[in-house]
């Protein structure tokens, strides 16, 4: 399975000059915990996240006006870039030696086209045991209805 058949496409994104109010803003218009920042001159390419998190630590808790700071002065640039097709086994390797929960996902000409998450993934591993654990109890059904037992 690969990146673009999990991930989600609705992506919510913030260029690194806008501030940090506005980010938050953003955040809660769209129920979000992350933005992907992205480099509109390179069109659209991902340059860092940033998330509720990394704006109450460093800035609010410290008693910073986040209206004066850049996303870009506290986003994360040391994102991890998923592409499209690449395989979901060997995202979710990279994301948990990496200990990130989150990665932007990338065309193969490089543009933002979703992102893949931890819940995405759980999602996913929660379908695939669902079917599992169907397909163990249908057997035990047929097994018993060819063998006479009800």
């Amino acid at each position: 399975m690969q990146a673009n058949q999990v991930m989600t496409t609705n992506v919510v994104t913030i260029t690194p000059d806008k501030d940090l109010t506005y980010a938050a803003r953003l955040m809660r218009e769209h129920h979000v915990g992350f933005l992907v920042v992205t480099n509109q001159a390179h069109h659209g390419h991902p340059v860092g996240i940033i998330t509720d998190r990394d704006i109450v630590i460093e800035v609010v808790a410290v008693g910073i006006d986040p209206s004066t700071i850049k996303t870009a002065d506290v986003m994360s640039t040391k994102v991890m870039i998923a592409v499209e097709n690449e395989d979901i086994l060997s995202i979710t390797s990279k994301m948990r030696s990496m200990g990130i929960r989150r990665a932007p996902v990338i065309s193969t000409w490089g543009k933002l086209v979703g992102v893949i998450t931890f819940d995405d993934l759980l999602s996913l591993a929660n379908s695939l045991l669902n079917d599992m654990t169907g397909s163990i109890i249908n057997q035990i059904a047929i097994e018993k209805r060819l063998r006479g037992h009800s």
